[in-house]
C-alpha cells in the first residue's frame, strides 16, 4: 500500500458525518485524523489503547466485567447494549456507535472511562478510535497468531532512503512531519555497526583502516567482514541468553555454579552459522526427541533446564519440581509463542487468549521427566551404566557427558578394540567345544586383555573411589573377581 495523507475532504466527510447525527468532533481530536496511519491496525494502534483504558471494566475478567459489556472480542462489542440505548460499536458509523459518544462526552456521569478511574483518553487517542471505527472497526486475532505479511513498500524517502526499510522509517516520520538528519560522519558509523553486531568498539586501526576505505560500497563490506567475526554470535546470543533465563549458578540460597556453559557455546555457534530458525527452535524444544539424535542436538535440549535449582535441604523436591516445570511452560510461551502464559495457571488469562485448560496441556508436556526438584548431584540417574530407580536418582534430571575429540578418540579406540576381543572370542568358541579350553588358557587370554582393574570389595572402594560414602545409590551386587569383587 503507497501511503498518501488522509484527503481533506475525506476528513471532512468524517466529521460532517459525526456532526450530523452524532457528537461534535472537537477540534483538538479531529486535528489528529490527517497525522494517523493510512489504515490503522487493530492489534498495534487500537488494543493498546482498548486494553490500557477499556478492558478493566469491560474485557475479558468476567468477575470485574460492568454492563455486561465487553469490548475485547466482536461479538461483544457489536452487541445490542443491555441498557437498549444502542451498540458500543457499529461498524462503518462512528455517529451510531456509543463508544465514541461516550469518549467524547463532557458529562461526568457519562463520559468513558470514567473520571475516577483516572484513564483518560488522549486526544490523539480518541482520533485512533474514531477512524478505526469508520474504517469498519475490524478485530484481529492476537498478533502472535496472525501469519506475518508481506506489506507494500511506502513509496516515501525521495533523496535519501536507500532500502526498504528506509522507506518505512521515512514514511513514519513524513506522518510525524519530521525530516531526516543529516548521514552520520564515518567514523560515527563505523563505531555504531561495530557495538550493534560485536557489542564491541573498533580498534584505533580498524577504525583508520575503514576511514581510509576507498569503495563504494565500503559500509557493505565492513558489515560482512564484522558478521564473520565470532564476537558476532557472541553478541547475538546475549539476547537469546536473556529469554532463556540463562546463568552459570542455580539462583536460590546456596547457588551453586551450574555447569551449562556448553549451552551458550552452542547458541553462540548456531548464529555464528547462520543456523535456520525452525532448526534452532526444534533442536532445543525437543532434540533429543529427533531421529538418531546427535549430541548436539541433545545438547540444544538444555534450554529446558536453564531455569533456577534449589538445592536448599529443607525443600520439598516435588513442589520445586512443578516449579520447574512451570518455568518451562512460561518461558516457552515467552521465546516462541509470544506470550504471558504464566498467568493462565491460576486462571483463564484475562489479556492474552489463554485459558487455564491451554496452560497445563502445555505444562503437560513437559511434566513427564524422571528428576526431583531438589538439585542435588549426589549420584546420577545412570550410575555405572546401569539404570537406577527413580526413588535413588538423587539428581535434578538427566546430565549429558560431553568428552573434547582426544577423549572420544581414546573411548572409540578401547570399543573397537573391545569388540575385536568379542569377535575372537566368539570365533574361539565356534571353532571347538568349551570344554576344549583350560581355565587357565581363560586367565592367561584375560590377563594379556586387561590394562586396568577396579575392585569393588567395600573398604577399598570408600577409601579410593567413593572416600566418606558408601555405594548405594544403584542395585548393583557384588561378585569374586579376577581381582577382587567386582559389580553385576
Amino acid at each position: 500500500m503507497t501511503w498518501r495523507p488522509a484527503s481533506v475532504t475525506a476528513l471532512l466527510a468524517l466529521a460532517l458525518t459525526l456532526a450530523s447525527c452524532g457528537p461534535d468532533v472537537p477540534d483538538e481530536v479531529a486535528q489528529h485524523f490527517e497525522s494517523l496511519p493510512p489504515t490503522l491496525d487493530y492489534n498495534f494502534d487500537v488494543k493498546p489503547i482498548l486494553s490500557d483504558r477499556c478492558f478493566l471494566c469491560h474485557g475479558p475478567d468476567a468477575q470485574k466485567r460492568e454492563a455486561d459489556l465487553r469490548l475485547d472480542v466482536p461479538e461483544g462489542a457489536y452487541a445490542e447494549l443491555t441498557s437498549g440505548s444502542g451498540r458500543a460499536i457499529v461498524a462503518g458509523s462512528p455517529a451510531g456507535s456509543q463508544l465514541v459518544e461516550r469518549i467524547l462526552s463532557e458529562d461526568p456521569e457519562f463520559v468513558m472511562p470514567t473520571p475516577e478511574s483516572h484513564l483518560s483518553l488522549t486526544d490523539r487517542e480518541k482520533a485512533v478510535l474514531i477512524r478505526w471505527i469508520d474504517e469498519g472497526a475490524e478485530y484481529k486475532e492476537h498478533w502472535a497468531f496472525t501469519p506475518p505479511e508481506r506489506p507494500d513498500v511506502p513509496d516515501a524517502g525521495e533523496g535519501w532512503a536507500r532500502n526498504d526499510i528506509d522507506r518505512f522509517v521515512a514514511a513514519r516520520r513524513e506522518r510525524a512531519g519530521l525530516a531526516p538528519n543529516p548521514e552520520a560522519e564515518r567514523p560515527y558509523l563505523i563505531r555504531r555497526v561495530f557495538f550493534d553486531l560485536t557489542g564491541l568498539p573498533p580498534t584505533l586501526a580498524e577504525l583508520d583502516r575503514w576511514e581510509r576505505a576507498a569503495d563504494d560500497d565500503w559500509y557493505e563490506l565492513l558489515v560482512d567482514d564484522l558478521l564473520a567475526r565470532p564476537t558476532y554470535g557472541e553478541r547475538m546470543a546475549n539476547y537469546w541468553m536473556d529469554v532463556a533465563r540463562f546463568a552459570d549458578s542455580e539462583g536460590y540460597l546456596d547457588d551453586f555454579h551450574h555447569e551449562l556453559w556448553p549451552y551458550r557455546d552452542w547458541v553462540i555457534d548456531a548464529y555464528n552459522r547462520n543456523m535456520p530458525y525452525d532448526e534452532f527452535v526444534a533442536w532445543q524444544l525437543g532434540g533429543d526427541q529427533l531421529p538418531d539424535a546427535s549430541q548436539e542436538q541433545v545438547l540444544a535440549t538444555t534450554f529446558n533446564r536453564t531455569h533456577k535449582q534449589n538445592s536448599e535441604g529443607g525443600i520439598i523436591p516435588e513442589e520445586f519440581r512443578v516449579e520447574y516445570v512451570a518455568d518451562r511452560a512460561n518461558t516457552v510461551g515467552t521465546a516462541f509463542m509470544g506470550l504471558t502464559v504464566g498467568c493462565a495457571r491460576c486462571h483463564d488469562h484475562k489479556y492474552d487468549p489463554i485459558s487455564q485448560e491451554n496452560y497445563f496441556q502445555l505444562f503437560g508436556y513437559f511434566n513427564n521427566t524422571v528428576e526431583r526438584g531438589d538439585a542435588i548431584f549426589a549420584a546420577n540417574g545412570v550410575s555405572n551404566a546401569e539404570p537406577v530407580p527413580n526413588f535413588l536418582a538423587m539428581n535434578a534430571g538427566p546430565t549429558l557427558q560431553l568428552a573434547d575429540d582426544r577423549t572420544l578418540a581414546v573411548r572409540d579406540s578401547l570399543l573397537a578394540a573391545a569388540a575385536t576381543q568379542e569377535r575372537r572370542l566368539a570365533a574361539l568358541v565356534d571353532e571347538q567345544p568349551a570344554e576344549a579350553v583350560s581355565v587357565a588358557e581363560v586367565e592367561r587370554a584375560v590377563a594379556r586383555a586387561t590394562v586396568h582393574h577396579l575392585t569393588f570389595e567395600p573398604d577399598a572402594f570408600e577409601r579410593d573411589l567413593a572416600p566418606g560414602g558408601k555405594f548405594v545409590s544403584s542395585d548393583l551386587s557384588a561378585t569374586p573377581g579376577r581381582v577382587g569383587d567386582a559389580v553385576v
